[in-house]
C-alpha cells in the first residue's frame, strides 16, 4: 500500500515539474505561435495549454486563433483558396 502511495506522489511531482517546464516554454513564445499550437491540439490538451497562457496574452492569442479559423472559412465561401488566408495570417505575426 505504501509503495502505491509513493508511486502516486512521484507521478504527481513529475507532472508538476512537466507543467512548470511547459509554462516556461509557453512564456517564451509569441502569442501567435501559442494560437497556432492551440489550433492543432485536441480539446483537452488545448484547455490544459490555455490555462497556462499568461493573462496578458489572452486577447492576442484568441484573436489570432479566431482569425485563423474565420479567414479560411470566409475565403472558401467566396470561392477562394482557404490556404491563402493562412499565409496572410502568418505574415501578420
Amino acid at each position: 500500500m505504501q509503495e502505491k502511495s509513493d508511486q502516486t506522489l512521484t507521478e504527481s511531482s513529475i507532472q508538476k515539474q512537466n507543467l512548470a517546464e511547459l509554462q516556461r516554454l509557453l512564456d517564451t513564445l509569441h502569442p501567435s505561435d501559442i494560437a497556432h499550437i492551440l489550433e492543432a491540439l485536441p480539446l483537452n490538451d488545448r484547455l490544459l495549454i490555455w490555462n497556462l497562457v499568461k493573462a496578458e496574452y489572452d486577447s492576442e492569442v484568441l484573436l489570432v486563433a479566431l482569425l485563423g479559423v474565420l479567414i479560411p472559412l470566409a475565403l472558401n465561401k467566396c470561392g477562394r483558396d482557404p490556404a491563402i488566408g493562412s499565409s496572410v495570417l502568418s505574415k501578420q505575426s
